[in-house]
């Protein structure tokens, strides 16, 4: 879903893209936690200082493209949970991130 919102594309879409231009993680905004396992794996402070200035620095496009899935604007629509859910979620990894920064880590599990 953050592919979706943030870049206008799926995680395998992004993979592929990345693959095929040879582009680094800095250059896409939030590529490292969307190409990351989401159940095992750490993300340490480098990574994590990034990441947290992505969620910082396209807050307020992701709200705005989140909106227009949710009015159905667009057509990638979503329902009033899942805009709920991922706002809240947006929110929190922003929060793990910031902390994570400040020479700790992301521990998935």
């Amino acid at each position: 879903m953050l592919a979706k919102v943030a870049l206008g594309m799926g995680a395998k879409d992004l993979w592929v893209k990345m693959d095929d231009n040879g582009q680094s993680y800095k250059d896409i905004p939030f590529s490292e936690h969307i190409n990351f396992s989401d159940a095992d794996g750490i993300i340490g402070p480098i990574a994590s200082k990034k990441l947290h200035n992505d969620y910082v620095k396209y807050e307020k496009d992701i709200n705005g493209m989140l909106d227009r899935f949710y009015l159905k604007f667009e057509d990638f629509e979503i329902d009033g949970e899942t805009y709920t859910w991922f706002k809240q979620k947006y929110k929190e990894w922003k929060e793990a991130f910031r902390i994570a920064s400040n020479n700790g880590a992301v521990i998935f599990h």
